[in-house]
């Protein structure tokens, strides 16, 4: 390139310097081709130094660069591992506080399983004992109100005065209900009768009122040992009997009108469908894996 400037201004020399002399033209081609040869040389120095430097420059770079990624990859490594270390450490105290938490909450299952095993142990007989000594005071008591709405009594027509007083005694009665009523009978027969009736009634109400008392106060003194569904249902079952026996028990001296005779019925009947509610869910208590139809 150095060479073709060169000959370009020798070129340009000679046409702008036609008249010139021979030795001077000889002169200036040399000096021309000297200066054309020197900036050649020139430019391939410069272009060495060039390349020299960008060589170098490039080593510098490619020695820093691989020195940064070594630190890098060095600091990389270092947060990493520490990373791992930290992440272990934390992971391995969580394990062991979790480990820690479930045996904890095991011993307190187990020891809850143990309670609930001592307790079943010692009450599930009484259970039993209450729920059979429950249901039978439920059967006495719905039938003595039962009983009271069946008007049907005996009639003692071949019952004489010894008969009425052999059955008074049988059925305890007091000394004066037994004297008034065999008095009674010796005076007039239907009297006498009439009177034993009304005897057998008062008892009859009686009898379902003592009954009641003791299904009530049976429920009171044992709901300890009884499911709460259980004594939740025996109340339904006592309040409607008792609700019909004093009504039954208030119309023997304030006869009441058919209607509300219907509804002491309909009291009884309740009753009777909560006695079957509360022997299913006995039953259920007592054998949870039963079914019952």
């Amino acid at each position: 390139m150095a060479c073709q400037l060169s000959n370009a201004y020798v070129v340009e020399y000679r046409q702008q310097n036609r008249n010139t002399t021979p030795n001077q033209a000889s002169a200036m081609s040399e000096y021309l081709t000297s200066a054309a040869v020197a900036l050649a040389a020139s430019g391939v120095f410069s272009w060495l130094f060039q390349l020299g430097v960008k060589s170098v420059v490039e080593r510098g770079v490619q020695k820093d660069l691989e020195h940064y990624k070594n630190q890098l990859n060095e600091g990389t490594q270092s947060r990493l591992e520490q990373f791992k270390t930290t992440l272990q450490q934390q992971t391995h105290f969580q394990v062991e506080s979790f480990k820690a938490e479930l045996a904890m909450k095991n011993e307190d299952a187990r020891h809850e399983l143990q309670k609930q095993m001592l307790l079943n142990q010692l009450v599930r007989p009484k259970t039993q004992d209450a729920y059979a000594s429950l249901m039978r005071k439920v059967r006495r008591a719905h039938g003595s109100v039962s009983h009271l709405i069946v008007t049907t009594v005996p009639t003692y027509e071949e019952f004489n005065a010894d008969d009425i007083k052999a059955e008074l005694k049988r059925l305890k009665a007091r000394s004066s209900t037994q004297q008034e009523v065999l008095n009674s009978f010796q005076e007039d027969k239907r009297k006498g009768i009439s009177e034993m009736q009304k005897f057998l009634r008062r008892r009859s109400i009686f009898e379902a009122r003592r009954r009641l008392d003791l299904f009530k106060n049976y429920i009171l003194l044992n709901e300890l040992f009884m499911a709460e569904k259980v004594v939740g249902l025996a109340w339904q079952v006592y309040e409607p009997l008792s609700r019909a026996q004093v009504r039954i028990e208030i119309n023997e001296r304030f006869p009441l009108s058919a209607d509300r005779t219907e509804r002491v019925d309909q009291m009884v009947e309740s009753a009777t469908a909560r006695i079957e509610e509360l022997r299913r869910e006995m039953v259920a208590e007592l054998n949870p894996r039963t079914s019952t139809t």
